[in-house]
């Protein structure tokens, strides 16, 4: 995710994967804009203990994040306009295997390793 230089939540945060499930086979977009409510994107059904890429298009005033190279969610396309922050943001790439916040018990279906590999995070301005 995305998370302001600050330290704080004031200026907004984008999550690009929330992965709630012990078994991981539903994943959300989550962002917050600056000062407004958290907003979260529909939730998509798969495997997510597998080879996933995901992607965002931050722009001043529009962002998307796209799953495989389909977009999950657009602020654009929200009924209510989104402020999008524009300070710059630390990238965090964490991995919760087991529970946590909301983040159910481990189940039988829960992969005995969790594993996350960044093949490559390109920032161009």
């Amino acid at each position: 995710g995305l998370f302001p230089y600050k330290g704080t939540e004031e200026d907004g945060y984008l999550t690009l994967a929330r992965v709630d499930q012990g078994n991981r086979t539903s994943m959300y977009p989550e962002l917050r804009g600056i000062g407004g409510k958290v907003i979260t994107g529909a939730a998509v059904a798969g495997d997510f203990t597998a080879w996933a890429t995901y992607s965002i298009e931050w722009r001043a005033d529009f962002v998307v994040v796209s799953l495989n190279g389909a977009p999950i969610i657009d602020t654009r396309e929200l009924a209510d306009a989104v402020n999008i922050p524009t300070v710059p943001m630390y990238l965090y790439i964490q991995v919760v295997p087991g529970p946590d916040g909301p983040v159910p018990s481990v189940t039988p279906e829960t992969p005995e390793e969790v594993v996350t590999h960044v093949d490559w995070v390109r920032y161009s301005a």
